[in-house]
């Protein structure tokens, strides 16, 4: 959808539709949706919210400003992660090394949340990069449409015998 999204047909607002598409409640009640569509076209559909709870956001995988750590970039994080990672005892007995990239959310109070493994070296290294990033302290949130928003990152941690 190429502009912001109109919300429902009534002055009580049931529920919006962002520029992206994402429906979100507002309170109990029907309402008619409508948006701007590619060409210019309005574009409709009914929306009935049973019961309005708030809703988790949607992070955004690209935004305007991307979050920042520490007043720096990347690179500070990395530093960061360098400077409180500890090879794991077990997985260093067994000469084990590899790549854990993880994906995390910064939010829209900067804080980290949300921690997942997306690709795995072995279980104890996976752990240890899990707790190091979960740790991290906060961040200047990133921004969309001049609003904090919620950012998925990505990030290799690299764990190498020397």
């Amino acid at each position: 959808m190429a502009n912001d999204t109109k919300s429902s047909s009534d002055n009580s607002s049931v529920a919006t539709v962002s520029s992206s598409g994402v429906v979100k409640a507002v309170r109990s009640g029907k309402a008619t949706i409508w948006a701007e569509g590619e060409n210019g076209d309005l574009q409709y559909c009914k929306v009935i919210v049973e019961e309005a709870k708030t809703i988790e956001t949607i992070p955004y995988e690209q935004v305007d400003v991307k979050p920042t750590f520490q007043n720096g970039d990347l690179n500070q994080f990395a530093h960061w992660v360098s400077e409180n990672i500890t090879y794991p005892t077990d997985a260093l007995k067994r000469k084990v090394l590899g790549l854990v990239k993880i994906r995390f959310i910064v939010d829209t109070d900067g804080s980290v949340a949300g921690v997942k493994v997306l690709v795995s070296a072995d279980s104890a290294l996976d752990a240890e990069a899990k707790k190091v990033i979960s740790q991290s302290p906060k961040w200047k949130p990133g921004s969309m449409d001049g609003k904090p928003a919620r950012v998925i990152c990505t990030f290799p941690v690299e764990f190498k015998l020397n």
